[in-house]
Parts: C-alpha cells; sequence; structure tokens
C-alpha cells in the first residue's frame, strides 16, 4: 500500500479551522411506560378500572444561549474508478489503471484479495480527508502532536478491498480573537502564530483568548472491488459535528 503523506503538520490547525462550520446539539428526553394490571380471577369479583394514562413526558431542554460546543467537524470524499490491468501472483502486486490512464501498483498481502483480483475487474478508489476540532478538556493532558497509522484488510465473504490510513494531532491555543473582521489567532506547537478567517464569525462567541484547542486531520485510502463502478470521477464534501 501507499503511505499517506501528512506535510506541514505544525501549520494544520489554522487551515483546518478556517473552514469548519459549528453544529451544535442538543439533548433529549423520554417518559416511562406503566403495564396495565392483570384481573382478579375470581369470578364473583368485578375486574378492577384501567390505570389513567402516564403523564405525558417532560419536554426536552432547550439550548440557552451560554452553551458552548464540544467539538466541529469536516469531512470530504473523493472517488476514483478503475481497472486491474495487471495481477502477480508472484510479487503479490496488483496494478490498477485510473482516470486518465494513470497507473498504480498496490502490494496485497491478504491472500483473499489477491486470489480475488482479477484482469479487467472494476475497481473504487476512495479518498476520504477527515477533520475535527474541539477543547482541550480541563485536566486533560496530550502531546503537542502525535500520529497513528492503520490498515484494514477484507475477511472471506466480505468485498474484496482493504484501507489504509493516517492520523494526526495537534494542540493549539487561541492567542486573539477579532470579532470585527471574523478572524482568530492561532499559535500551533512550533509556536508560529497564524490569523485564520473563520467561515462563520458567529461561532467567534464560543471560544475564548487562551484557550486551548485539538485538532485532529484524518487521510484514508480506500481500494475495493465495484462491479458497478461507472467510468466517472466523483467528489463531495460534508460537515460533521464530533465529541
Amino acid at each position: 500500500m501507499h503511505r499517506l503523506n501528512f506535510r506541514g503538520v505544525t501549520r494544520l490547525a489554522p487551515v483546518l479551522i478556517a473552514g469548519l462550520v459549528l453544529v451544535s446539539g442538543c439533548a433529549s428526553s423520554s417518559g416511562g411506560s406503566n403495564t396495565a394490571s392483570t384481573a382478579n380471577s375470581a369470578a364473583s369479583t368485578p375486574p378492577p378500572p384501567p390505570p389513567p394514562p402516564p403523564p405525558p413526558p417532560p419536554p426536552p431542554p432547550v439550548m440557552g444561549p451560554t452553551e458552548h460546543l464540544e467539538g466541529v467537524g469536516s469531512a470530504s470524499v473523493i472517488t476514483l474508478h478503475g481497472k486491474i490491468v495487471s495481477v502477480s501472483q508472484k510479487k503479490k502486486q496488483v496494478t490498477i489503471e485510473g482516470p486518465g490512464g494513470k497507473v498504480v501498483t498496490l502490494n496485497v498481502k491478504n491472500p483473499y484479495n489477491l486470489k480475488a483480483a482479477k484482469t479487467g475487474e472494476p475497481v473504487v478508489i476512495k479518498f476520504y480527508e477527515i477533520v475535527t476540532v474541539r477543547k482541550l478538556k480541563k485536566g486533560e493532558t496530550l502531546p503537542p502532536i502525535a500520529a497513528a497509522q492503520g490498515i484494514a484488510t477484507a475477511q472471506p465473504g466480505q468485498t474484496p478491498g482493504g484501507a489504509v490510513g493516517e492520523a494526526i494531532q495537534l494542540v493549539a491555543t487561541v492567542v486573539a480573537i477579532n470579532t470585527d473582521k471574523g478572524t482568530v489567532d492561532v499559535k500551533g506547537p512550533d509556536g508560529a502564530v497564524e490569523t485564520v478567517k473563520v467561515a462563520n464569525p458567529k461561532n467567534l462567541k464560543y471560544i475564548k483568548a487562551g484557550e486551548d484547542i485539538v485538532v485532529t486531520l484524518t487521510k484514508v485510502m480506500a481500494v475495493g472491488l465495484d462491479k458497478d463502478a461507472p467510468a466517472a470521477t466523483s467528489t463531495t464534501t460534508g460537515t460533521t459535528s464530533g465529541q
């Protein structure tokens, strides 16, 4: 598998924060339920009246103006379609041709995936990029920068394919906030301060100067067989809330 490359790690925080849309949630509650009592088994005793209906559950609490966000997120995915052009059982390699005739060779160590790979089979390749930003919790201790890697592969009975990914987490500090200009100054682990234009200036009320935030960037490449893959390339983006 090709390794994903992360460049400019210490400058990620201001770049990632700029495009995020804050999303808030609210709690909900549910009421209980009562069961009806059974009738008396004696024939001479009339059955008791049914119990009164339970009271309606209380309405869910309304989020007040002082509530703050625990986390925000942004996700994007690029989908490419291609086909297998060659398979080397000896070298355990599969070569895929994508849009524009670009060719990439993948090392396939899973015997199940290698056996399923046939020349001419269509494949789908997806590149995921997920960003989450949250406040550093009280009493929480994290390293300034942390990285992790992972590989997932299909098991017998599943669609042949696999995924490889890396995640980088860094801690940054909010230095200053300018509500008039809709900007925030953020200091990364290397001490460099960057001025970021926030997508939604109204969300600046949820942060304060001096607060630490945790930024996590995850990149994943997934490859799998796809019988219905059209010869096209598509890109979709979206936002999600985080914790």
